[in-house]
C-alpha cells in the first residue's frame, strides 16, 4: 500500500484547475491551427459595418460569423453573458471589432486565418511562461545527412546559434509562440513556429530552380510558374561557381540564345553581347542592362559578381516589351544582394592566381626566313648571293644563326587577385547589405593592367506597416593601362636585336619598326584610363490598400567621370588627353495592384511613368613636342605643335508610359498584355513617340485534371507570345544638320574658316522596330529532377536605320533613313538534370543549345544588294565576300595559268562565270562570322565535402578573316635591296622542287588578291573552367566562429580545340593580345 502511495503521490500535487484551463486553451489553439492549415490561406481584408445596442459578447461573435467566413472559438464559462455593451463599427476589420468588444474585459483574442480564439489574459500569460523553454534539434539535408553550420535564429531578434558538426543545436528561453528561422548557403530558408515544442528537427531543401521560384521580370517579380514569356534565370550558385571578376564572363555560355564574344584579352576589356542574333545595321545591337530596376549605359563590366543575387535574361517581346524602345536586343536584369532579417552574416570571398599564354604562333626563325627571302629572289631570277639581298646586320644574324623570338621575350607571367568582404543582416524593419571589392589584374603582356576598387550599399527600411523606403549606392574607381598595339610582337623581324651592346632597350630597329619591349616600358609609352562612377537609387513605397495596391517612386542618378591620357616617347614625342563627365538620371513612378477573386482568378496590374535624361560633356586635345618629357600628357598647353583640340556636348531624353496586365485562371490559363509608349528626343518632330505592345498566353497542361495522375510529369507548360520592341541606338543629332570645321581660306588678305555640312539631316527619321514571335514549351519530370524548355522564335526588324549614299551633286555623302529589314529565326533548348543523388554523392548537369539564322530581307527599301558593305538580300549580315581559293597552279599548267596572268606557284582563283578572267563577278560568299550553333554544358559533382565542376563552351560554324590565323602574306613588300616584309608563319610554301597545293610561292612585291587565303574556320570547343573545392568540416572551424569555410583551386581556359591557326578563335584578331590560361587558389568564408 505504501508502495502505491509513493508511485501516485505526485498526482495529488497537480494544480488541476489551472492545468485544465491551459489544456483547454491549447486544444482550442491546436484545433484552429490544424483547421486553418487544411483550409488554406485567408486574407483578413473583410470589413464589418453594423450597430448593436445592449447586447452581450456572444451576440457580437454571432454577428461576426454571420457576415463573414470567420468562426469564433471560445470557452462559454469564460464569457460574462450578463455584461451588456453597445458597439458601432463602420468598414472596420475583425481586429478592430474585437478590440472594441473586449475593451475593459479580461479577455484577449488570436486571429488565425478564418478562426478567432477568445482567451483569458491570465491564461495567455500562464501559457507563455509555462511554455518558454529550451529548444533542441537536429538539422539534416534531404538525404538525411547532418548539416553543420546552419544558422538558427529567433525571428525578429539577433538571438541565434550555429549547428555543430552533427547538425545539432540548442536554444534556451524560447517563447512558445516564437518562430525559428533556419538558413544555410545553397538551401531554402525555413521558418518553423515553435508551438511549445522542445525538440524541432528540420530537413533543409536545396535551393533549386522550380516552378514556384520567384524571378525578376522587370518592374516587379513573379512566380516562375506564372511566366508567359521566354526568359532564362541564372541563380546565385551559377554566378559564384566561376571565380571571374566580370559578369560577361559569368554569363557566357550559360543561357540559350545569348552569344557573348570576348572583345579582346586586355584587362578590363568588355565583351560584345547578342541576344537572338544581330538585328540592326546602323543602330546598337547591345541588350539593355538593368541593375536593381535602373537601366545602365555601361553594360556589365562594372558589376561585381560577388554582389549579384540573380540574373534574368528577357528574350522575347512578352518579357522585354515592358522596356519598349530599348528592348529590341533583349534585356538583362541584374538583381544585387540585399539584407535579410536575422543576425549579421559576414562573408569573405577571395582568390589569387597566375596566368600564362601557352599558345605561340609558328613564325619563321632567322635561317628559315633567310631561305624564304632567297627563294623569292630565286623565283624572280634576281638571286646571286646573300650580300646582294641582305644588309650587313642581317648577314651577321644569319652567320651567327641568331634569332630573336619576340613572343618569348614579351610574354610574361600574369597575375590576378580579387577580394570581396560583405556584411548582410537586419531586423524586422531594417535590412542592410554592404560590400567592398578590390580587384587587380596584370596581363601576360607587360604594361597591360587593370585595377578597380568598388563598394555597394543597400538598405531597406520599414517606417511603418504601410510605408517603406530604401537606398542603394554603388561606387567604383578603376584604372586601366594598355601598351601599344601588339602587332610588332608578331611582325618584327627575327633578325633584329632588341638591345644595344650596352644592354639598353632599343627604341627602333634598323628598319624603323618600334621595339615592343621599349613600348612596354611605362615611361616610354603610356595609355591609361581613369574612371570613377557613382550610381545611387532612392525609393519610397506606400501600401495604399495593404496586400493589394502599392505605389512606388524611384529616383536614380548615375555619374561617370572618365580621363584617358596617352604619351609616346619619340624623336618628337606626342601626347593626348580626352575625357569628360556624364550624368544619367532616371525618375520612375509605379502603381501595382494584385488580388485573387473567387479563389481561381488572379490578376496583377502594373502602371509606370518614367523620365530619363542623359548629358555628356567631353573634351579632347592632341599635341607633339613636349618641353618636359616627365610631364607626360599633363601639360599639353605647352606643346610645340597643337594638332587638335575641342569640346563636345551630347544630350538626349526619354519619356515613357507603361501598362502591364497579368491574369491567371485556376493556375491553368495565363494571359499577359503589355503596352509601352516611349518618346525619344533623338527622333524627328512628329516621330518621337512610339507604341510597343505585346501579348502572351500560356497553358499549364500539367494542372489539368486529365494530367494530375501522370506522376512522372511535374511540369508541362505551353507558351506563345507576340509583340513589338524598338531601337534608337543612334547619335542624338541624326535628325539635325551638323557642321564640321573645314579648311582656312584667304580672302582679301584675311583668313576665313569655313564650315561644312556632314550627313544631311533627316526630319522623317522614326523608330526602328522589331516584331517578335515566340512559341515555347517548359517541362519537368520526376519532381523536377529533370527540367527544361524548348523555344522557337521569329524576329523581324523593320524600318532599319541605314546610311543611304547620296550623289555628289547634293553636297552630302549620305543620309540616315528607315529603309531596311532583317530577320532572325532560331531554336533554343535548355535542360537541367540531377543525374545521381545519394547521401554522399550528387551529379547534376546544365545544358543549353541554340541556333540562329540571320538574313537581310531588304535594303534601302528594295531588293538590291549593297556589295560595298558586303550586304546581300537573303544572306546573313556579317558575311565574308571574296574570291574563291582553288589551290595552287602547278608545273605543267603554265598555259592555263597564263590565261589569268598567273604562273605555277601562284594561287588559283575560281573563275565562277567561266569568262577566262578574274574580276568582281567572280567574288562569292565564303562564309559568315555568325555561328551555326552555340552551346554550353556544366557538370557538377559533389562527394561528401568535396565539389568539382567543369564548364565547356562551344561555338560552331563561324568564319573570320585572319592573316596569321590562316597563311600569312607570302609576299615581299618591296623590290628594293635589303627590304623585306613582316615576319610570317612558318609554312610549307610552294617551290618547284617541293610543290604544295595549299600555300603559294613567295613573291617580291605585293599581290592584289593576297588575302584569298586569310579566311579561316574559327569554330572551337573550349573548356572554360574546372574547379575543385573542399568544405572544411564544421567541428574544425566552429571555434573560429565560422559557419562555412571552403577552399578551392580553379583553372580557366585550360583547353581549346580548334582548327584555327591563330592565337584565339574567339577574338580571331591578328594583332591583339592573345588569350591566357589562369590558375587560381581561392577561399570562401562565412562568419
Amino acid at each position: 500500500m505504501k508502495k502505491n502511495e509513493n508511485i501516485f503521490s505526485w498526482v495529488n500535487n497537480i494544480p488541476w484547475g489551472r492545468t485544465l484551463r491551459i489544456m483547454k486553451v491549447l486544444l482550442i489553439l491546436l484545433t484552429t491551427t490544424l483547421v486553418s492549415f487544411a483550409s488554406g490561406s485567408f486574407s483578413q481584408s473583410k470589413n464589418f459595418t453594423f450597430q448593436l445596442k445592449n447586447v452581450n459578447l456572444l451576440e457580437v461573435f454571432e454577428q461576426i460569423e454571420a457576415h463573414s467566413d470567420i468562426q469564433v472559438a471560445y470557452d462559454v464559462s469564460a464569457i460574462d453573458v450578463t455584461r451588456k455593451i453597445n458597439i458601432d463599427v463602420n468598414g472596420e476589420s475583425v481586429e478592430k471589432v474585437l478590440q472594441k468588444a473586449l475593451e475593459n474585459t479580461d479577455l484577449s483574442f488570436r486571429v488565425m486565418n478564418r478562426y478567432v480564439v477568445i482567451i483569458k489574459n491570465d491564461e495567455i500569460s500562464e501559457l507563455a511562461s509555462q511554455q518558454q523553454k529550451t529548444v533542441t534539434g537536429k538539422v539534416t539535408d534531404s538525404s538525411g545527412q547532418p548539416l553543420p553550420g546552419v544558422t538558427v535564429v529567433l525571428k525578429g531578434t539577433t538571438t541565434g546559434i550555429i549547428t555543430d558538426s552533427s547538425g545539432k543545436y540548442t536554444l534556451p528561453n524560447i517563447p512558445a509562440d516564437a518562430t525559428l528561422v533556419f538558413s544555410f548557403v545553397g538551401m531554402k530558408a525555413q521558418e518553423i513556429i515553435v508551438s511549445g515544442k522542445s525538440q524541432i528537427n528540420v530537413t533543409m531543401v536545396e535551393e533549386t530552380v522550380g516552378i514556384e521560384e520567384v524571378v525578376a521580370i522587370g518592374y516587379g517579380t513573379m512566380k516562375k510558374s506564372d511566366l508567359t514569356g521566354s526568359m532564362a534565370s541564372i541563380g546565385r550558385q551559377e554566378i559564384t561557381e566561376l571565380p571571374v571578376y566580370s559578369m560577361d564572363n559569368v554569363l557566357q555560355g550559360r543561357s540559350a540564345g545569348m552569344q557573348i564574344t570576348q572583345g579582346g584579352y586586355r584587362p578590363g576589356e568588355a565583351s560584345s553581347i547578342l541576344i537572338r542574333g544581330q538585328r540592326s545595321l546602323a543602330g546598337s545591337n547591345a541588350p539593355l542592362v538593368v541593375v536593381d530596376g535602373v537601366p545602365v549605359e555601361s553594360g556589365l563590366m562594372d558589376i561585381n559578381p560577388s554582389d549579384v543575387e540573380s540574373v534574368e535574361i528577357l528574350k522575347d517581346a512578352s518579357s522585354s516589351a515592358i522596356y519598349g524602345s530599348r528592348a529590341a536586343n533583349g534585356v538583362i536584369l541584374v538583381t544585387t544582394r540585399r539584407g535579410k532579417e536575422g543576425r549579421a552574416i559576414v562573408e569573405y570571398n577571395g582568390y589569387t592566381g597566375i596566368q600564362y599564354t601557352f599558345e605561340r604562333l609558328d613564325l619563321m626563325d632567322t635561317p628559315t626566313y633567310a631561305e624564304f627571302v632567297r627563294d623569292a629572289h630565286r623565283l624572280a631570277g634576281s638571286y646571286t648571293d646573300d650580300t646582294k639581298i641582305f644588309a650587313p646586320w642581317q648577314l651577321e644574324a644569319i652567320t651567327q644563326n641568331r634569332t630573336t623570338d619576340w613572343q618569348d621575350l614579351v610574354f610574361d607571367r600574369g597575375f590576378q587577385q580579387n577580394h570581396t568582404l560583405s556584411v548582410r543582416g537586419g531586423t524586422e524593419n531594417t535590412k542592410y547589405s554592404i560590400s567592398a571589392t578590390l580587384l587587380e589584374h596584370k596581363a601576360t603582356v607587360p604594361n597591360n593592367d587593370y585595377k578597380r576598387l568598388s563598394a555597394r550599399f543597400n538598405v531597406d527600411q520599414n517606417l511603418s506597416s504601410w510605408l517603406r523606403v530604401g537606398l542603394s549606392f554603388f561606387l567604383s574607381d578603376s584604372y586601366k593601362h594598355q601598351s601599344v598595339a601588339f602587332a610588332n610582337v608578331i611582325k618584327n623581324s627575327p633578325m633584329v636585336l632588341p638591345y644595344d651592346e650596352d644592354g639598353t632597350i632599343r627604341m627602333e630597329d634598323e628598319l624603323g619598326d618600334r621595339n615592343p619591349l621599349y613600348d612596354m616600358q611605362r615611361e616610354n609609352s603610356l595609355d591609361e584610363t581613369l574612371e570613377t562612377r557613382i550610381l545611387g537609387t532612392v525609393y519610397g513605397e506606400v501600401d495604399i490598400i495593404p496586400e493589394h495596391l502599392t505605389f512606388r517612386t524611384t529616383f536614380s542618378p548615375d555619374f561617370q567621370f572618365t580621363t584617358r591620357g596617352k604619351y609616346t616617347r619619340d624623336v618628337i614625342s606626342s601626347a593626348s588627353k580626352n575625357g569628360g563627365k556624364t550624368l544619367n538620371t532616371l525618375y520612375e513612378s509605379m502603381l501595382t495592384y494584385h488580388d485573387t477573386f473567387f479563389e481561381k482568378h488572379r490578376v496583377h496590374l502594373t502602371a509606370m511613368y518614367g523620365v530619363q535624361n542623359y548629358k555628356s560633356d567631353s573634351y579632347s586635345i592632341v599635341g607633339r613636342g613636349l618641353p618636359y618629357e616627365h610631364q607626360l600628357y599633363h601639360n599639353l598647353g605647352s606643346v610645340e605643335i597643337l594638332d587638335s583640340w575641342g569640346t563636345g556636348l551630347s544630350e538626349w531624353a526619354l519619356e515613357s508610359y507603361m501598362l502591364r496586365a497579368n491574369y491567371v485562371y485556376d493556375d491553368r490559363y495565363l494571359l499577359t498584355f503589355t503596352g509601352r509608349v516611349d518618346g525619344s528626343s533623338r527622333l524627328a518632330e512628329g516621330k518621337k513617340y512610339g507604341l510597343f505592345p505585346s501579348m502572351a498566353v500560356a497553358w499549364h497542361i500539367k494542372n489539368e485534371d486529365f494530367m494530375k495522375d501522370v506522376d512522372f510529369l511535374s511540369e508541362l507548360k505551353l507558351r506563345f507570345s507576340i509583340g513589338q520592341t524598338g531601337n534608337t541606338g543612334i547619335s542624338p543629332y541624326q535628325t539635325q544638320g551638323v557642321l564640321y570645321k573645314g579648311d582656312v581660306y584667304s580672302f582679301s588678305g584675311n583668313d576665313v574658316r569655313f564650315f561644312e555640312h556632314g550627313a544631311i539631316p533627316n526630319p522623317d527619321l522614326k523608330w526602328e522596330r522589331t516584331l517578335s514571335k515566340n512559341l515555347g514549351l517548359s517541362f519537368g519530370f520526376r519532381n523536377n529532377r529533370f527540367t527544361g524548355s524548348i523555344d522557337v522564335y521569329d524576329n523581324n526588324t523593320f524600318d532599319l536605320m541605314m546610311n543611304r549614299n547620296l550623289p555628289f551633286t547634293t553636297g552630302y555623302t549620305s543620309v540616315l533613313e528607315n529603309v531596311g529589314e532583317t530577320r532572325n529565326r532560331g531554336l533554343e533548348v535548355e535542360i537541367s538534370s540531377i543525374n545521381i543523388k545519394t547521401p554522399n554523392f550528387t551529379w547534376s548537369t546544365d545544358l543549353n543549345f541554340s541556333m540562329n539564322r540571320n538574313e537581310i530581307v531588304s535594303l534601302y527599301g528594295g531588293k538590291d544588294d549593297d556589295v560595298g558593305n558586303n550586304w546581300f538580300i537573303g544572306e546573313p549580315i556579317n558575311i565574308n565576300y571574296y574570291w574563291v581559293f582553288d589551290g595552287i597552279w602547278q608545273l605543267g599548267e603554265e598555259e592555263a595559268a597564263a590565261v589569268y596572268g598567273a604562273t605555277p606557284g601562284d594561287f588559283r582563283i575560281k573563275d565562277l562565270n567561266t569568262d577566262s578572267k578574274i574580276d568582281d563577278e567572280d567574288r562569292s560568299i565564303l562564309g559568315s562570322e555568325e555561328p551555326s550553333w552555340i552551346a554550353g554544358i556544366t557538370n557538377r559533382l559533389q562527394y561528401k565535402n568535396f565539389d568539382f565542376s567543369v564548364f565547356i563552351y562551344t561555338v560552331q560554324g563561324t568564319q573570320h578573316q585572319s592573316v596569321y590565323g590562316a597563311s600569312g602574306y607570302l609576299d615581299l613588300l618591296s623590290l628594293q635591296a635589303h627590304a623585306y616584309q613582316d615576319n610570317i608563319r612558318d609554312v610549307e610554301y610552294w617551290m618547284p622542287d617541293r610543290p604544295s597545293n595549299k600555300y603559294q610561292k613567295p613573291h617580291i612585291g605585293s599581290q592584289t588578291m593576297n588575302q584569298i587565303q586569310s579566311f579561316s574556320n574559327t569554330s572551337f570547343v573550349r573548356v572554360k573552367n574546372m574547379t575543385l573545392g573542399y568544405n572544411i568540416p564544421q567541428d574544425l572551424i566552429s571555434r573560429l566562429r565560422l559557419s562555412r569555410a571552403r577552399i578551392y583551386t580553379s583553372v580557366q581556359n585550360p583547353f581549346t580545340f580548334t582548327s584555327f591557326g591563330g592565337y584565339d578563335p574567339e577574338a580571331a584578331r591578328d594583332f591583339d593580345m592573345p588569350n591566357y590560361t589562369t590558375f587560381l587558389l581561392g577561399i570562401n568564408l562565412t562568419f
